[in-house]
This record gives C-alpha cells, structure tokens and sequence, in this order.
C-alpha cells in the first residue's frame, strides 16, 4: 500500500517493462499500446493498442477487455461481457505484463468507498443502447445521403421508383409482365 497523498497505481511486476508504475488519477484507465493509453505498455508485442478498460468501484477497480484480448484478474479471466474487481495487492495480467494494484489511502478507490458501480447486466444494456443509437443515425444519414444523390440523378430515380412500383404495386406488376411476354412473343415470331 503506498502512502497518504499519493495516487493509486498499477505496477508492472513481470514483463517487459518491469518496475514501471502507472498512477491512476481518473477514470477510466485504458491499457495498451496506442499512446492514448494512460497505461502504455509498447514493448509488450502481445498487448492490443486498447487492450483493457479500467474504472473506478467501491474500494477497487473494474476490468474489462476490450475487443476480447487476453485479460485476467488473478487466475479469473475477464471478457468483454464480463467484468472482474480488481482490489489492492491484487495481480493483473494482460498480454505477457503482470501488473500489481497498490491503492493509496487518498487515491481513487479508497476515496469510492460505498459508490455504488454498474452491473455487467446495465453495462451491457447502456452499450447496446448506445451501438443502436450510432447504428440509427449512420443509416439515417445514409438514407439521406442516398435520396439526396438518386434525386440528382433523374435516371436513377426513375429507375429506383419503377423498382419499387414493380415490387409493392401488383397492377403495374402485372402489365410490365404482360408488356414483357408480348414483346416476347413478338421477338420469337420473327425467327425463321
């Protein structure tokens, strides 16, 4: 446990960059190679550039992978659906680094005492929700773009509304097919 007045930090005990502390000052932490990540660990080859996802809970922090890569808290792996505690003295492996939490009595997770944390349940229904909601506005944006542009080809527009006047109207069906077979037949007679 480190002393009063300092930040909690994540340790690195084994691996490539052995001895390197990390201070975790806010939430959430990511690990990875990117240089984004607040926990920057470029000489591991097996660490992803957003490998692993860190917040703050009551008295620790949550884990998560990210993209499915390779984490565990202790012996237990960690997923992206589902999530492990990770409380000082603890260990933390992810690719080939083993990181160890040592907490502070002024850092994050001892100052989070009796904060209430998301459930893996509500972390994945506020996930859900927000991947339909991007999923929304990128196909509205899409229609839109796709009507503005077939718009501006006259052409195409009319061959779109034919399309759609073939398929949902029967009675135009029925005379484009009519129309169809009588060319057809036309076309036959006039073989020798």
């Amino acid at each position: 446990m480190k002393n009063a007045g300092h930040p909690d930090y994540l340790v690195v005990v084994n691996g490539p960059e052995d001895g390197a502390e990390f201070p975790i000052a806010r939430t959430p932490v990511y690990i990875g190679r990117d240089p984004q990540c607040a926990i920057n660990l470029r000489l591991d080859n097996a660490i992803e550039p957003y490998h692993a996802r860190i917040t703050v809970v009551s008295d620790g922090y949550r884990v998560r992978s990210i993209g499915g890569a390779p984490v565990s808290v202790g012996k237990a792996r960690v997923g992206i659906l589902y999530s492990r505690i990770l409380r000082d003295g603890e260990l933390l492996q992810v690719g080939n680094t083993l990181l160890a939490l040592e907490c502070s009595p002024d850092g994050l997770a001892n100052r989070s005492h009796g904060m209430p944390s998301e459930s893996d349940a509500a972390w994945l229904l506020r996930q859900t929700g927000d991947v339909a909601v991007r999923a929304t506005r990128r196909s509205a944006r899409f229609l839109a773009s796709a009507f503005r542009e077939t718009t501006h080809h006259w052409k195409f527009f009319g061959l779109l509304v034919l399309v759609i006047a073939y398929i949902a109207y029967a009675p135009f069906r029925d005379g484009v097919n009519g129309l169809v077979s009588t060319a057809w037949e036309f076309l036959r007679s006039l073989r020798p």
